[in-house]
């Protein structure tokens, strides 16, 4: 009954689903696997469908955003229609609070090089998860751990190189403060910071420790 619902539907998935009649066996079989879902939502579905169709044209269409996301988001999507695992991602990209394809896309890279740069160095990576409090590795990031990398790339003022440089002093700074009580008390009192003798520091905080040991003289 609704012709543009159902050409989204049918770039997204392949099928050729008609205004009428009855659906080939493998659309009608694409259909059951939607609705069957433990989490389909259908009036979620149709509200986010063309979104989740604007993004997959746009990552098809520029093979670099295509490989940045299929990097952070453990996807395979190419030219050819996504599976229904790949799509569910795209889904729940769009489906996001506060989502816009303008603001994604341009996140996108710069979470995409931090991730590579963190993922080529183990040190780098160990820094960043303890002062971040994420769980990288050299493989996919988890949900929580690509939002973090998300955050930190989409600051207008971030900078991969400059970050990069910061962290190890950064992260030096937390361990030495976790490690001794009496310098983070002292640190605290000076700072009105809350940090903790372990665990991951507040943001306010952990932005006062990059202020700190960012500065060129430090």
């Amino acid at each position: 009954s609704d012709a543009a619902l159902r050409a989204n539907f049918n770039l997204a998935f392949g099928t050729a689903i008609p205004g009428a009649g009855t659906p080939v066996a493998a659309d009608r079989k694409k259909i059951f696997d939607l609705a069957g879902d433990a989490a389909f939502n259908l009036a979620n579905f149709v509200a986010s469908l063309p979104n989740a169709n604007l993004l997959l044209a746009a990552l098809q269409a520029d093979v670099t955003s295509r490989n940045n996301f299929n990097a952070l988001f453990g996807t395979a999507i190419s030219v050819a229609a996504p599976s229904a695992a790949d799509f569910a991602v795209i889904f729940s990209v769009v489906a996001g609070a506060g989502y816009t394809q303008v603001s994604f896309l341009s996140v996108l890279a710069p979470a995409a090089g931090l991730l590579g740069a963190l993922q080529a160095s183990t040190s780098l990576r160990n820094n960043f998860n303890l002062l971040f409090g994420t769980a990288l590795t050299a493989g996919v990031p988890t949900a929580a751990s690509r939002g973090s990398l998300f955050d930190v790339a989409g600051d207008v003022a971030f900078d991969q190189v400059s970050f990069l440089g910061v962290l190890p002093n950064a992260a030096g700074l937390l361990s030495a403060l976790q490690s001794d009580a009496a310098l983070r008390a002292n640190f605290n009192l000076a700072f009105g910071t809350a940090i903790l003798g372990g665990g991951t520091p507040v943001a306010a905080d952990r932005k006062k420790i990059f202020d700190l040991a960012g500065d060129a003289a430090f």
